[in-house]
C-alpha cells in the first residue's frame, strides 16, 4: 500500500485515499514531468501530484506550489452529481455566482450604496461591472465531467469576498472550501 502525503513549505501531513481525492477531485492537469523514480502532474489548483518509486516503496506526494502570501485558487462544484447538467443550469450558476461574489466584495468593500443605484437605474444589472478588473473573478480552469470550476482573484479583497460566498455551495460550509482547514481542525 502506497504511502500518501500532503506537503507544503513548513510541513509533511499524512493523508488517506479519500482526503487525497477530495483534495484533487475536479482538477485539470496542467503539465507533466517524469524520471526514472518519479512520474508527476502539476494540477490547476496549485498542486503538483507526484508518485514516486524508491526501491520498493512508493509514495505519493501532493505539492502545494504557492509561496507563502500568494493568493491560493478556489475550486467550487457548481453542479452536483446527480443534477442534469444543461447548458442552462451552468449558464444561470456561473452568472449566479460573479453576482452573489460582487455584492459580497461591494459590501465588504463598504459600496453597497451602489450596489442599490446600480438596481434602481438597472434591475437586471451585472453587478461584477461594478468592480475594476483586477477585482473580478477569474476561471483559470472548469473540469469536463465533473462541474469543478476553479476560480482565481488578483487582490486581497477580491479573495476575502470569495472566502465568504464559497462555503455556500456547500451542504458541509466551510469544511470542503478550505479542506486543509478542516484537517488540521480534526
Amino acid at each position: 500500500m502506497p504511502s500518501i502525503f500532503y506537503m507544503d513549505n513548513d510541513r509533511q501531513i499524512g493523508l488517506d485515499l479519500a482526503a487525497l481525492v477530495t483534495l484533487i477531485k475536479g482538477s485539470s492537469i496542467t503539465s507533466m514531468a517524469h524520471s526514472e523514480t518519479f512520474f508527476e502532474l502539476g494540477l490547476s489548483d496549485a498542486f503538483n501530484l507526484r508518485i514516486q518509486a524508491d526501491n520498493a516503496e512508493v509514495n505519493i506526494l501532493l505539492f502545494f506550489t504557492l509561496n507563502k502570501g500568494d493568493i491560493p485558487p478556489v475550486r467550487l462544484q457548481i453542479i452536483s452529481g446527480d443534477e442534469i447538467p444543461t447548458a442552462e443550469a451552468l449558464e444561470k450558476r456561473i452568472h449566479s455566482l460573479r453576482q452573489l461574489y460582487a455584492t459580497a466584495f461591494l459590501i465588504d468593500a463598504e459600496r453597497s450604496d451602489e450596489i442599490a443605484r446600480a438596481i434602481e437605474k438597472k434591475p437586471d444589472i451585472d453587478l461584477e461591472a461594478l468592480l475594476k478588473e483586477e477585482d473580478r473573478l477569474l476561471v483559470t480552469a472548469a473540469s469536463a465531467g465533473s462541474f469543478w470550476i476553479t476560480l482565481l482573484t488578483k487582490t486581497k479583497a477580491a479573495f476575502s469576498a470569495l472566502s465568504y460566498i464559497g462555503p455556500l455551495f456547500y451542504d458541509e460550509g466551510r469544511k470542503p472550501f478550505c479542506p486543509e482547514y478542516a484537517r488540521l481542525q480534526n
